[in-house]
């Protein structure tokens, strides 16, 4: 886009300065905030339940349930399996 800035009008070109600039401020924290979000501790609350919380809930669901077909405890497990598909 600078390659054509000497079409712009000069208020557009003050524009595009100061975009460049915020670019250029921002460009170096994209690397940082896309490695803090693929971080394992980025969804606190999502891992405590796929780890923690899902896992209790299926011991007790099989517990009262027993090993049926389609129990609460086999819908956890595929709401599982696609919270895992997205952390």
């Amino acid at each position: 886009m600078t390659s054509q800035a000497q079409l712009l009008i000069p208020s557009q070109q003050g524009s595009l300065a100061k975009i460049g600039k915020a670019h250029s401020i921002i460009q170096p924290l994209y690397e940082k905030i896309f490695s803090l979000r693929d971080s394992p501790g980025w969804n606190v609350p999502a891992d405590i339940l796929a780890t923690e919380a899902a896992p209790c809930a299926l011991r007790v669901l099989d517990l009262i349930e027993g090993p049926k077909g389609d129990t609460a405890a086999h819908r956890i497990q595929a709401d599982l399996s696609r919270l895992a598909l997205v952390l």
